[in-house]
């Protein structure tokens, strides 16, 4: 029988360290058995994420060019030391973000294995909006080739404890890429990051890309998706019914 991953939808402007302690809950109750395989799909608000990776020179508050965005825009901008993989990360509307609370062992995968099937994910929902994306040797994510260089339009990051996953993707849909100036996102260039908008010319139904980039993860982790109605509150409730569950057994 095909394995299962239930797809939640849990919002927009839904902050970075309430997603992160939600997802430490979700983990643990993984490990245990005691829920199913899960992906959040959501939009953060404006934060930015160091991951394990991260160094100093990854925000360009130094950067005289970028001096007066960085200092109006960090006042209002969380930074959040994080467990993922990879270096500095920018969240922000606009960005649909994938988090994938996944047992590696109940679907065969090692780590490599779901890296790649979460970048090939990215790069097949991106080609169901006509964008040619692909993967490029030593570097993690989504590319487009856009007027004679590589641009980076998905990232990737995760931590895996005890075989679960958490973290995951993110694609740039329709951004503030100005943004991106605050810092150097995966170490690279601000002007290398680009977003579906920009590459098409056009709007994009941020909700139409949502369920077809959680169709495309299922489908490359050899799953079914199931959709649960309800959003972050129905998550929460599950969740806290587990956990109480689990104390008094």
């Amino acid at each position: 029988m095909q394995k299962v991953i239930e797809i939640h939808d849990i919002g927009v402007s839904v902050p970075y360290l309430l997603c992160l302690e939600l997802q430490e809950r979700l983990r643990n109750l993984r490990s245990l058995n005691l829920i199913a395989n899960k992906l959040l799909l959501l939009e953060h608000e404006p934060t930015i994420t160091l991951g394990r990776s991260s160094s100093n020179d990854d925000l360009l508050l130094h950067n005289p060019s970028e001096k007066a965005l960085s200092s109006r825009s960090l006042i209002s901008i969380p930074i959040v030391q994080c467990n993922r993989g990879g270096s500095a990360m920018l969240h922000l509307p606009g960005q649909v973000v994938a988090y994938a609370i996944v047992h590696l062992k109940d679907i065969g995968f090692d780590v490599m294995q779901f890296l790649y099937a979460l970048e090939v994910s990215m790069i097949k929902a991106l080609s169901m909006w006509r964008i040619n994306a692909a993967r490029l040797e030593n570097h993690r994510g989504a590319w487009v080739f856009i007027d004679g260089w590589w641009h980076k339009i998905g990232f990737v990051g995760l931590a895996i404890r005890r075989w679960v996953s958490m973290h995951g993707i993110a694609v740039n849909v329709s951004v503030d890429l100005s943004m991106f100036r605050l810092l150097r996102a995966c170490k690279l260039p601000p002007d290398v990051i680009c977003d579906m908008a920009s590459v098409l010319g056009r709007t994009i139904n941020i909700g139409e890309f949502k369920k077809a980039l959680a169709e495309c993860v299922a489908s490359a982790l050899g799953m079914m998706p199931r959709f649960v109605n309800g959003g972050l509150n129905v998550l929460l409730e599950e969740v806290e019914a587990v956990e109480v569950g689990l104390s008094s057994g």
